[in-house]
């Protein structure tokens, strides 16, 4: 059993390796948008 944890860990940085960059690349390609502005604060 103390022989799979560094295999966990390997599996695990990979795995979050991997979304982090699917997750980079949806935001270059459609990153998010303001549907309305706000009014600034003076204008209330």
């Amino acid at each position: 059993m103390k022989k799979l944890w560094p295999l966990f860990a390997v599996v695990a940085t990979v795995s979050f390796g991997v979304l982090g960059w699917v997750g980079v690349r949806i935001y270059q390609q459609a990153p998010p948008f303001r549907r309305k502005s706000l009014p600034a604060m003076d204008e209330c």
